[in-house]
């Protein structure tokens, strides 16, 4: 539970965008020392907290805590918001594996990740005006999106009681 990602459930396959939202995963658990199902913080899943902790400011408090502060702050950051990036609800926002490479190497920054995560929305609908009047006429698999998504319209998570 936490690497699939949301699309998998309706289309049952896997694609570059789903292996994305894996890695992602895979980067929080590494990062944060908590694997992605784990329940911690009073949410179910790991990138339910980290992004709480984005929202409040405190993303470094999602750092592994066997490390104590035996690590870089900016290079940790860059991961952590890598990782959110990685992690969108919608496929087409998640950044490309080539630009992961560049993000990770430090060879350009990270995406803007809203403090709110998104809400997951399928099938995923075009995001531009133009497209909008296009959206019951065109596959809605086919939209084109940036390198790193075209960006994100945030939306409240609710936190465990």
């Amino acid at each position: 539970m936490g690497y699939i990602a949301p699309e998998c459930f309706h289309t049952g396959k896997a694609t570059q965008q789903s292996d994305v939202y894996a890695f992602g995963a895979v980067l929080l658990e590494v990062v944060c020392g908590v694997r992605p199902g784990t329940k911690i913080g009073g949410f179910h899943l790991l990138v339910d907290w980290v992004w709480c902790l984005h929202r409040e400011g405190r993303l470094l408090d999602a750092m592994d805590r066997r490390l104590g502060e035996d690590f870089v702050a900016e290079e940790a950051r860059r991961l952590l918001l890598l990782g959110l990036a990685c992690s969108h609800p919608i496929a087409g926002e998640r950044p490309k594996t080539q630009a992961i490479v560049q993000i990770i190497s430090g060879l350009v920054p990270v995406p803007h990740v809203p403090p709110f995560k998104p809400a997951f929305v399928w099938p995923s609908m075009p995001v531009g005006e133009e497209d909008i009047s296009q959206a019951t006429t065109m596959d809605t698999g086919s939209f084109p999106t940036s390198q790193f998504g075209s960006g994100w319209t945030p939306h409240c998570i609710s936190q465990e009681s």
